[in-house]
């Protein structure tokens, strides 16, 4: 049985908002793209508005939610 990963806060559903968290935590892209499993550029993307956060993109590594 496979296990969900846990979603992004609904607070999140923007890139200006996933760049807040990413800022807020002190990461930098490259961190949090390794984290979520993502690669950089879709984060980069994400962040200027080039694509949008998408239902399927919405889970995200434990570390993203955890203090």
């Amino acid at each position: 049985m496979a296990i969900t990963p846990p979603k992004l806060p609904k607070e999140i559903q923007s890139g200006e908002q996933l760049k807040q968290l990413r800022i807020t935590k002190g990461w930098s892209q490259a961190y949090l793209a390794d984290q979520i499993g993502r690669s950089l550029s879709w984060v980069k993307m994400v962040e200027t508005g080039k694509r949008n956060i998408q239902p399927q993109d919405q889970y995200c590594h434990p570390i993203c939610i955890s203090n």
